[in-house]
C-alpha cells in the first residue's frame, strides 16, 4: 500500500499537463479578465493560483477568494463568468504593476492546468514643469522635467502653433531609455515666424504605445521677450 501511494504520488506529479503559456496584457488601473479554458462541474472546481517568488499562492477555489491574501489585493479580485455553465474566470480591477506575473487555472482532481502570463502596461506620467527658457526671432527653447515612462522607454513630443491657428505641428524632442536617469531637458523649436505669438504644449509616449496627458499650454512671442503665461488646455 505504501509503495502504491509512493508510485501514485510520483505519477500524479509527473502527469500534470501544462498548456503553452498565454500572454495577456492590461493597462494599469484598468480591469482585466483572465479566462480559464476549463469548465467546472458539480464535483470539480476551477482554482486560480499565482506564482510569487517561485512559490504557488492560491487566489481562489471556485468562487471563494483566499482570505489570507492582503486586503488590498483581495478586494480587487472577483470570480466572473457564467457559473451555471461552469465558467470561472479571474477578474482583477484597478490593475497594478504588482499584478504582473504568471497565473494558473486548474480543474481540481485532474491534471489540467492552464497558464497565463500577465503584463501590465503603464501610462507615462505627464512631463513636469514645462516652461519657456529663451526665445529668439525664429525659435523658442523650452524646458521640462522627465517623469516616469510607465516602465518603458519614452519619446517626448512638443506641439506648437501660431496662437489662433487650428492645426498643431508636432516635433519629436528626444528619447529617454528605460534605465536612463531623470533630468531637466531642453529643446529648441526652430523655423518659427518672427514676431508671432506661439502656443506650445507637450506629452510623452512610451514604447508600449501609451501616451501621457498633455501639459498645460504656454503662450510666448518670438522676437524678444513680451508675454509668457500658462493657459489651461
Amino acid at each position: 500500500m505504501a509503495m502504491y501511494m509512493s508510485i501514485c504520488l510520483f505519477f500524479c506529479l509527473v502527469v500534470i499537463r501544462y498548456n503553452k503559456v498565454t500572454a495577456v496584457s492590461a493597462v494599469q488601473e484598468s480591469i482585466i479578465q483572465l479566462k480559464c479554458p476549463y469548465t467546472a462541474t458539480a464535483d470539480r472546481t476551477i482554482d486560480w493560483n499565482k506564482q510569487i517568488n517561485g512559490k504557488t499562492t492560491g487566489y481562489t477555489i471556485g468562487t471563494v477568494i483566499n482570505l489570507n491574501l492582503p486586503l488590498d489585493l483581495k478586494s480587487r479580485l472577483t470570480v466572473t463568468g457564467d457559473h451555471t455553465a461552469g465558467d470561472y474566470h479571474l477578474s482583477i480591477s484597478d490593475v497594478r504593476k504588482s499584478d504582473e506575473g504568471n497565473y494558473e487555472c486548474a480543474l481540481s482532481g485532474t491534471s489540467s492546468v492552464s497558464r497565463l502570463q500577465l503584463t501590465v502596461i503603464s501610462v507615462p506620467d505627464t512631463p513636469g514643469h514645462f516652461n519657456i527658457r529663451t526665445t529668439s526671432t525664429t525659435s523658442i527653447t523650452v524646458v521640462w522635467d522627465s517623469n516616469s515612462g510607465g516602465g518603458h522607454a519614452q519619446t517626448f513630443y512638443i506641439q506648437y502653433r501660431v496662437q489662433g491657428s487650428l492645426s498643431w505641428t508636432t516635433v519629436s524632442a528626444g528619447v529617454e531609455g528605460i534605465n536612463e536617469q531623470k533630468r531637466r531637458r531642453t529643446y529648441e523649436v526652430k523655423n518659427l515666424q518672427e514676431g508671432e505669438p506661439y502656443e506650445l504644449k507637450m506629452f510623452s509616449e512610451n514604447t508600449a504605445g501609451k501616451r501621457s496627458n498633455y501639459t498645460d499650454s504656454i503662450i510666448t512671442f518670438t522676437s524678444g521677450t513680451q508675454f509668457i503665461f500658462n493657459m489651461p488646455v
